[in-house]
């Protein structure tokens, strides 16, 4: 009975997810309009803001009419030049459905691009298979596999990508004796993701240090390099620790017992420095794949931005959506940063990056379904054995 019962709940995880996949994809054509901005008599953003559907098209222009909301009353259609069209706040966003990204794009880059985005998954779950293999965690890769890739599917229902991170950790501490390392990994394998980023493009960057735009990102990301590593040596160095006064403050914090095992289980790692910098360096093709994958996605639409000015500056874009501010797939933070970077009146519009923030959407989703198969199989955890010579204390059990 509890094991029908364990698949009815995993089936209706997973189809509440795909649901919400598919409802959150765009099947018409719409502009948004944002708080104030007036298009015609009735056709107008309101004081919160409006969505208008496309009902025709020409070269310059948009007819914008029938309001999203079937409840609306419905408009006189009223043209909009595609020139005040961007992603700003105070600027109307176009929102095309998925047929019409498909059919601006040349298929053969998108199918180039998907399948770019493909080796992103099976070294990302090697690297956590390895950090989890140096804390005596002995998993099959398979099973490193495919909760990287739930953590894939959760990623589409959580805010920015981050969602599957949490989730991951909690189908690896799951019916683990090794509770707080199995979540540490988690942690620790996507520091290392972020140190990979930003080694990437800080070195791409010195190689179009004669480009504006290039060159400030290039010095951000040596900044931030250089404070992560100056960082990571004073948590982990003790001498350091005492003299900062981080231990005193540390056990001042409420849920010191807790925040003490996160402590514990993070600094266990530093007699591992060789697994976390093959880490680092195992995140550096993963971004590449991705940042090729979106760059497939961009020459599609026309874009003709050097492929590798689009390798150093896509990685920016995706940090900024990992963060928990965006909405689910980064929507937000990571399209004005990504057309910020990469729009040029001479060489890519804001309407063509756009088109290459859908498709990198629609990558997501296929493989975030993919996931959803993982989910719906059930037995979603690690079940690593005992370990030899590793005890609660050392691993620093927290959940």
């Amino acid at each position: 009975m509890n094991k029908h019962l364990g698949l009815i709940l995993r089936l209706s995880i997973a189809a509440a997810g795909i649901a919400f996949i598919v409802y959150n994809l765009n099947w018409s054509d719409r502009v948004d309009l944002p708080p104030g901005y007036v298009v015609g008599p009735d056709i107008e953003g309101g004081p919160d803001g409006a969505s208008f559907y496309v009902l025709d098209k020409r070269e310059d222009a948009l007819l914008v009419g029938g309001r999203a909301d079937p409840w609306a009353h419905i408009p006189e259609p009223v043209w909009l030049a595609k020139s005040a069209i961007g992603v700003e706040p105070d600027q109307p966003r176009f929102r095309p459905s998925v047929m019409t990204t498909f059919r601006e794009a040349k298929v053969g880059l998108l199918l180039l691009g998907g399948l770019c985005f493909a080796p992103s998954f099976l070294i990302g779950s090697l690297r956590w298979f390895m950090l989890m293999r140096a804390r005596g965690m002995e998993v099959a890769y398979g099973r490193s596999f495919r909760l990287t890739m739930v953590g894939v599917f959760f990623n589409l229902c959580f805010p920015g990508a981050t969602g599957g991170d949490v989730m991951k950790a909690y189908y690896a501490a799951k019916h683990s004796n090794q509770r707080g390392t199995a979540v540490m990994t988690v942690v620790v394998d996507r520091f290392c993701g972020l140190l990979g980023l930003v080694l990437l493009v800080s070195l791409l960057g010195l190689t179009m240090l004669d480009q504006e735009t290039p060159r400030k990102i290039t010095l951000a990301m040596w900044g931030l390099l250089v404070g992560l590593l100056v960082s990571g040596y004073v948590y982990t160095h003790p001498h350091l620790r005492r003299a900062s006064g981080f231990d005193w403050l540390l056990s001042k914090l409420p849920g010191g017992g807790l925040i003490g095992g996160v402590d514990r289980a993070i600094v266990a790692y530093c007699g591992h420095k060789r697994q976390i910098a093959l880490g680092v360096l195992m995140s550096i093709p993963i971004h590449v794949c991705i940042a090729l994958s979106l760059a497939c996605a961009a020459y599609a639409f026309g874009v003709k931005q050097p492929l590798l000015f689009m390798i150093g500056t896509i990685p920016v874009a995706a940090l900024v959506g990992a963060l928990p501010i965006s909405g689910p797939l980064g929507l937000g933070a990571m399209d004005v940063t990504a057309v910020a970077l990469i729009s040029d009146p001479a060489r890519a519009t804001t309407h063509q990056v756009a088109m290459m923030l859908v498709i990198y959407r629609l990558y997501a989703v296929f493989y975030g379904l993919l996931g959803s198969l993982g989910l719906m199989k059930g037995d979603i955890h690690l079940h690593p054995p005992q370990a030899q010579g590793l005890d609660e204390t050392e691993s620093g059990q927290i959940v």
